[in-house]
């Protein structure tokens, strides 16, 4: 929470900064001609404020910014705007992004920002700002799906404008990613550093993706992969909801089906439903095969996948599921892996008794549970636990009981 002073301190400096400018023009996107420059808040929190009234007057509206989150700004693309931008040279009108894609313009302070327009150029630079920035953020144990550019870019029917995380390892320290403009080959995959923000990548020639709060970055050296510039994956692209859906789609293998990696909460992960696992274990068997494991009363199933290293366990007495794949994915995008960048959708709670955190979905049926410290198993390490079924809000999971050895 900001505190009342800060904030009367910023409100006082933007006031300040304006009557000492003259009053500047409003910001939004009728009044300035081009918001294509991306930078990034460098400092503990930043205002995004809307322009005064008139000279002398406070800002009508204030939103705080947090360090790491993306804005883009108008540098102004006619005589008009390049000469309010010389004018006052203290601020720049800008506008932020969330997930859902909605828009909040506003004057933010220069000194509070980190420019991001030298990605295309100066890669040694960007790289080193951009890793001491994200070296100030939490840690992350997952990344999003996905990403997507402000604006698509297309040649001839070509769009380069999706970046897709394809798996993150957290025992080899791997990211493996691919984007629309390098979509073809074998998956390229990054050392992740300490805090799992940042990703160094070297195939033809080098790149680095960071993971800020509302957008992936990636800065790269320019023109190493020939094409014209069209495989350079350098870009900022943008977290959200169609971003998820287009990774799982294009990447993930089977589209957006019922039949295939859907999860509808309280009812169906993929093509296997609760009421087929109230019917017996031998109606599961017809869909799945023969376990890996069952109990010693038949009714609780488990299945692991050599290939993916990913378990299912399937309770007949709740009935419910238990999933640790990462490739199931609600109708809104939301996959085990990137269940905490969808606060709307999902209470968080803390779950003491299994030593994790507990995201339940709101309208219940579905919860996942992340732990604090990864699972070691029969079958690997388990990180995550996605569960389905009535009371998945509560459930203790069952799969731990077979696949646990230890922590």
């Amino acid at each position: 929470m900001i505190d009342v002073a800060q904030a009367r301190i910023g409100l006082v400096f933007l006031a300040w900064s304006l009557d000492c400018l003259g009053a500047p023009p409003q910001c939004g996107g009728n009044t300035q001609p081009d918001f294509s420059a991306g930078m990034v808040v460098k400092s503990a929190q930043a205002l995004l404020a809307s322009s005064p009234t008139g000279t002398n007057a406070s800002p009508q509206k204030a939103r705080w910014l947090a360090r790491g989150d993306v804005v883009f700004v108008s540098q102004g693309d006619d005589r008009g705007a390049a000469a309010r931008v010389a004018e006052w040279p203290a601020l720049v009108c800008g506008v932020y992004r969330d997930a859902k894609g909605q828009k909040t313009y506003g004057w933010l302070r220069k000194d509070e920002l980190l420019d991001l327009s030298d990605i295309e150029r100066n890669f040694s630079a960007v790289n080193a700002s951009l890793g001491e920035l994200v070296a100030q953020l939490p840690s992350v144990q997952a990344w999003p799906l996905g990403g997507r550019t402000a604006w698509p870019v297309h040649y001839d029917g070509f769009e380069g404008s999706y970046f897709c995380v394809k798996s993150m390892d957290m025992s080899t320290r791997k990211l493996c990613v691919a984007t629309t403009s390098r979509w073809f080959g074998d998956d390229e995959c990054g050392d992740l550093t300490s805090n799992n923000r940042d990703a160094q990548f070297e195939t033809e020639g080098l790149y680095a993706a960071f993971l800020l709060n509302n957008a992936i970055v990636v800065a790269s050296e320019r023109g190493m992969w020939g094409n014209h510039s069209q495989s350079d994956p350098e870009g900022i692209y943008l977290l959200s909801q169609s971003a998820t859906r287009y990774c799982i789609a294009e990447a993930g293998g089977p589209s957006l089906g019922p039949a295939y990696r859907l999860i509808v909460p309280g009812k169906s992960l993929g093509k296997l439903s609760l009421r087929t696992i109230g019917n017996g274990s031998s109606d599961v068997e017809k869909i799945l095969g023969e376990p890996t494991q069952r109990d010693s009363e038949g009714r609780v199933l488990v299945y692991h996948s050599e290939g993916s290293g990913n378990d299912l366990l399937i309770d007949g007495s709740a009935p419910a599921i238990e999933f640790t794949s990462p490739r199931f994915v609600t109708s809104r995008g939301v996959a085990i892996n990137n269940v905490e960048y969808y606060p709307q959708q999902f209470d968080k709670v803390r779950d003491e008794a299994n030593g994790g955190t507990r995201y339940n979905f709101r309208r219940g049926g579905l919860a996942f549970l992340i732990f604090d410290k990864p699972m070691k198993a029969k079958s690997g390490v388990i990180s995550r636990l996605g569960m389905i079924g009535r009371g998945a809000a509560t459930r203790s999971p069952a799969l731990l009981h077979f696949a646990i050895e230890g922590r």
